[in-house]
């Protein structure tokens, strides 16, 4: 049995039965998350909270009420709050922008409903911050059409709603699974250039894929036992950057996928990165640690 992912087919039918199942009906709504005006943009797989100021994801809710981000606004929370958030692209798009210091870009934006999707919209006053999220059912995707600095892409989160030691995993695109107490830094990962992390005790995952394979760094350490902190292009622990302005536009996509293994994982990831993909799970493939 195979589903249509939006205009292309994939096997990977096990990752998205429950969007497969439902009918398209992603829908966006104005409301606040953790203080602030946001969007939440409500999907088969996932309700976002994409906060309008900002620029940036506070919260990733899972159908079981997991919040994958767990942004907080408190003062000098650190790892245990105020430094999550996704994409995190440097100066732009974290949750909290501006902050209670003053820092970060402040960004307009605006979204738009149609069949099936929704787009938000985001730039700052003088142009120079500008990006786009499209949302379906299965997944929403990244462009980030200009940066007015260098910058990343991070995901600094909770997975399955909060960081734990002994049951958290991450797992590159060659099939290499780690547990999250496992650092890789000045690592530039394999091509085609994707991660997914996942608690064991939730068949569940969150797929990161950058669209584009490089030869810069990407950074992944947890921090505190509070968050994640891992980076497309993030060269450093610190303040680095690892992209730059000229390398816009440049496309991301994440997913909450209702799967762990390696196979299924990687059959989605293959889907998104080329449309035409239609293959099923090969026997073999490694699989992810438990």
């Amino acid at each position: 049995m195979t589903f249509r992912w939006n205009g292309f087919r994939t096997s990977a039918t096990m990752a998205l039965a429950a969007a497969s199942a439902a009918i398209a009906s992603v829908t966006v709504h104005d409301d606040t998350d953790q203080g602030r005006p946001c969007f939440r943009v409500e999907t088969a797989s996932a309700t976002y909270y994409f906060q309008k100021e900002s620029g940036g994801f506070s919260s990733i809710v899972d159908k079981n009420g997991n919040d994958w981000i767990s942004f907080k606004p408190d003062q000098n929370s650190g790892s245990a709050g105020e430094y999550r958030g996704l994409p995190n692209l440097g100066e732009c798009c974290h949750p909290g922008y501006p902050d209670y210091r003053g820092e970060g870009v402040s960004m307009t934006s605006e979204a738009q409903q149609a069949a099936g999707s929704v787009t938000v919209t985001s730039r700052s006053s003088d142009n120079a911050y500008r990006t786009r999220w499209e949302f379906y059912d299965d997944r929403a995707e990244l462009t980030v059409l200009g940066m007015g600095a260098n910058w990343w892409f991070l995901y600094e989160g909770t997975p399955a709603g909060s960081l734990d030691r002994d049951r958290d995993r991450y797992v590159w695109s060659d099939g290499r699974g780690f547990s999250v107490t496992q650092s890789h830094e000045e690592t530039d990962l394999p091509d085609p250039e994707w991660i997914y992390f996942y608690d064991t005790s939730l068949r569940r995952s969150l797929l990161l894929v950058s669209h584009t394979d490089d030869d810069i760094d990407d950074n992944f350490w947890e921090m505190n036992g509070d968050m994640t902190v891992f980076g497309f292009g993030r060269t450093c622990r610190g303040v680095c950057f690892g992209f730059t302005p000229a390398m816009c536009p440049r496309a991301f996509t994440i997913a909450l996928l209702e799967d762990t293994s390696f196979a299924v994982v990687s059959d989605v990831a293959a889907a998104i990165l080329n449309p035409t993909h239609a293959r099923s799970p090969a026997a073999g493939n490694p699989a992810a640690p438990s």
